[in-house]
């Protein structure tokens, strides 16, 4: 059978396959064209000045951020911004997830990191006439609140174990039976640890080396002692001992094996290794009730009575400065070496006051208070 071909519609249909592929390459060069204008992806990135702070401690958040033109700051705490790069300072403690999302043309995308605040400090310290430990906030200071009732157990000497969250305080109430107390920080499992001692007063603890040292007064052959023992009361011992030692105030600079100790009879501020041998006195005709040792700057804080006066010296008793002349008498001392920072109770005055650790910017935290003595800072 003989085939005809249409010569006609044979270029026709040629001429329709072109136009057919001409529209094709048309619309892929289009669409290639267009995937090679698409919108950039935005990248939310930000660098922030500190992660752990203070409560109202102000953080700047910089938004580094590409391709993005519009931003939504979350700061975990039910706050929110929409500036660039905004500051911010916590309220309360906690640890919060601050989030950014950073829009463009391209799209959305979120960055998070997570800032610790943490809590204020606090200090406690025995009210005596009130029969009481009691605390307060730094940051609010008039907010005073009761830790635990030591009515019946009288006594001037607290410290603070904060590894495990341990407080320890000294108790003279009754003379030849004074105690040392320990109470977990929630005031919870109050147990007398070590009793039988003859008015022990101020106290301080080695946690590293498991030891609480106290210094204690007469005995009933009227020795004067400073012992020491585990932190849960076992294998009490005293490691100074001295006919007529009248012990009020115990520090311990646990960086260089030292203690320091005030025997106020003789009116001795003495240095010892921390098993009592080598004990010299590094200044003499001063006596006080409370020491304390910043082990950042070597530099040792005590109460001097004869001039009514807070002092500090160097370690080996040299460099004396006068820090607060105030007159009161000073059962508790504590040193913030990391912020600059020192707290004292006034017995007389009934003020805990703080300031620099030189004594400038010194102010009152709490005043009429009944008798406060010893203290530390819970940070």
């Amino acid at each position: 059978m003989a085939i005809k071909i249409d010569l006609k519609n044979l270029g026709y249909m040629k001429s329709k396959i072109f136009a057919y592929l001409t529209l094709f390459m048309t619309l892929f060069i289009v669409i290639s064209c267009d995937d090679d204008d698409s919108k950039p992806e935005a990248a939310a990135t930000f660098d922030v000045s500190k992660t752990t702070v203070s409560i109202g401690e102000e953080i700047q958040f910089t938004n580094t951020s590409k391709n993005a033109t519009a931003f939504k700051w979350s700061f975990g705490d039910g706050t929110t911004s929409k500036e660039v790069s905004p500051k911010k300072s916590y309220t309360s403690s906690g640890t919060f997830v601050v989030s950014l999302l950073s829009t463009g043309t391209g799209g959305s995308q979120i960055a998070n990191v997570s800032v610790t605040v943490l809590p204020d400090p606090e200090i406690f310290f025995t009210e005596v006439n009130a029969n009481m430990i009691r605390k307060f906030a730094i940051g609010s200071p008039t907010s005073i609140g009761d830790f635990l009732d030591v009515t019946e157990m009288a006594g001037v000497g607290l410290a603070y174990d904060a590894a495990n969250e341990k407080v320890y305080f000294s108790d003279y109430a009754v003379t030849g039976e004074g105690k040392i107390w320990r109470v977990n920080l929630d005031g919870t499992d109050l147990e007398a640890i070590v009793d039988g001692l003859y008015d022990p007063y101020q106290i301080a603890l080695d946690v590293e080396n498991g030891k609480v040292y106290w210094a204690e007064d007469l005995d009933a052959d009227e020795i004067g002692h400073i012992g020491r023992a585990n932190l849960d009361g076992s294998d009490k011992e005293y490691v100074v001992s001295l006919d007529g030692g009248e012990f009020r105030a115990i520090a311990l600079d646990t960086e260089n094996d030292k203690m320091y100790y005030y025997e106020v009879y003789n009116e001795d501020l003495y240095q010892a290794n921390l098993d009592g041998t080598d004990a010299t006195p590094i200044l003499s005709g001063v006596f006080g009730y409370a020491l304390a040792v910043d082990m950042v700057n070597d530099k040792i804080y005590f109460d001097e009575q004869n001039d009514e006066e807070l002092k500090r010296a160097d370690l080996d008793g040299s460099n004396i400065e006068t820090i607060d002349d105030n007159g009161s008498r000073i059962y508790g001392i504590a040193v913030d070496a990391a912020n600059n920072k020192i707290y004292w109770s006034g017995r007389d005055s009934g003020v805990i006051t703080t300031a620099a650790l030189d004594g400038t910017h010194k102010r009152d935290l709490a005043s009429g208070l009944f008798s406060p003595r010893g203290l530390f800072l819970k940070k």
